[in-house]
């Protein structure tokens, strides 16, 4: 995607091995085509994108389905980086310890989706406010269209390199300002590695200690509630889960 500023200058060098440039390059240049859906096996529903990395180029199921997955987290790192810049603070380690808990649980919840690519969502988030990522078929994707293909140099955004190959510097500077806050914040929340967190109540502790006579639905939500408060409280103890779920099911059943 020209001018889609998910480049490496925005991370430090040596931070991205080959494998996750290839994803994360691959992801930014189909984002435009992340609302897009084509008929797959059995004519169901298939993303555009997971279609032609394994169709058309003949690339890995992994490289289409890490596409796919990248283009639902980026958006969701985008929400929850609006979230900690609306809130007050001199900096982001400072708006980060002061986010509630369900905006710990957020970003915890998108972590953990990408495990140890975590921070490729939050690298391609910001890319989410590029003209050139606008998604296609939207009024957006139509107006960007326009705009890339001036008649002359005349009218090209400042900052902007001839040929539109190279993001403006206020794109850039976004970039970097999104993924530090991001950054930042699961530093703050103490999220960094919560996709390796083993479970502080497995199964049969939730159910014994909810005295349920067998696995099932409620089960499922009550270990949900579990890891929920694992997120929002990394410190916490086993005893302060248990008590937190036991009040948790208290009021679920009332």
């Amino acid at each position: 995607m020209h001018g889609a500023p998910g480049r490496k200058d925005l991370v430090p060098a040596g931070q991205l091995d080959k494998e996750e440039s290839r994803f994360l390059l691959l992801a930014a240049l189909l984002l435009p085509l992340r609302n897009c859906v084509v008929p797959g096996p059995k004519n169901k529903p298939t993303p555009a994108s997971a279609a032609i990395v394994r169709e058309s180029i003949k690339w890995r199921t992994k490289d289409a389905d890490m596409s796919v997955l990248l283009h639902e987290t980026a958006q969701q790192f985008l929400d929850i980086h609006q979230q900690v810049a609306a809130m007050d603070g001199s900096d982001a380690t400072v708006r980060a310890q002061n986010a509630p808990e369900g905006l710990r649980v957020q970003l915890g919840m998108v972590i953990r989706k990408l495990k140890q690519h975590w921070h490729l969502g939050a690298l391609l988030a910001p890319v989410l406010l590029t003209p050139q990522a606008a998604a296609v078929g939207t009024e957006e994707a139509t107006t960007a269209a326009t705009a890339s293909v001036p008649s002359s140099g005349a009218g090209r955004r400042e900052g902007t390199a001839a040929g539109g190959d190279e993001p403006a510097a206020e794109e850039v500077v976004r970039c970097k300002e999104v993924y530090g806050t991001l950054k930042a914040a699961a530093n703050a929340f103490g999220l960094e590695e919560c996709w390796q967190w083993k479970p502080l109540l497995d199964g049969k502790q939730v159910q014994a200690l909810l005295e349920l006579q067998k696995p099932g639905p409620e089960l499922g939500k009550a270990m949900g509630e579990a890891l929920n408060w694992q997120l929002a409280h990394p410190s916490g103890s086993v005893e302060e889960c248990q008590q937190h779920v036991k009040e948790w099911w208290r009021k679920h059943k009332a």
